[in-house]
């Protein structure tokens, strides 16, 4: 297994996001109101507003029903609420509150700190530099699965 990490490109970027999600779950038990779950689900919201259930479980990968749990619990803790969609009342999009706004820019504050502690040893250039890659290659994957019928709900920057 580690000499399978050890060569494979994909298996060193996907370990590393494995365990840095873990690590980062265990961060958010111990420092937010909410877990990292819910964290994602209000980041989707954050960045595209008055969204449905279902656009997240597309964008998050994740089946209607999941995303409906960490909603519910969200929606108790006063993070976000729902909206009867404009032309149909029948569908509700959500929508942050303000105390969902400032979960998200405290919580954001605390992965931007530990992915900075992680990435600590990077010089200013080496940083810059690597965030470029991630950026071209984030882009390359999603126009690839623009073309295999996958939406891109996120804007080019």
């Amino acid at each position: 297994m580690t000499d399978f990490i050890e060569k494979s490109f994909f298996a060193k970027t996907h370990a590393f996001v494995m365990v840095f999600e873990k690590v980062m779950s265990k961060v958010f038990e111990k420092e937010t109101h909410i877990s990292l779950s819910q964290f994602f689900v209000l980041a989707v919201i954050h960045h595209i507003p008055q969204t449905s259930q279902k656009q997240i479980s597309e964008i998050r990968n994740l089946t209607e029903a999941a995303i409906s749990r960490q909603v519910e619990l969200l929606e108790k803790g006063g993070f976000i609420t729902r909206i009867k969609k404009v032309g149909n009342k029948r569908e509700h999009v959500l929508a942050l509150t303000e105390k969902g706004e400032q979960e998200y820019t405290h919580d954001m504050n605390l992965v931007d700190k530990h992915v900075g502690d992680t990435f600590s040893f990077l010089t200013k250039k080496e940083e810059a530099l690597l965030s470029k890659i991630f950026n071209t290659a984030l882009w390359r994957v999603m126009e690839k699965g623009t073309h295999e019928g996958l939406t891109c709900p996120f804007k080019k920057e």
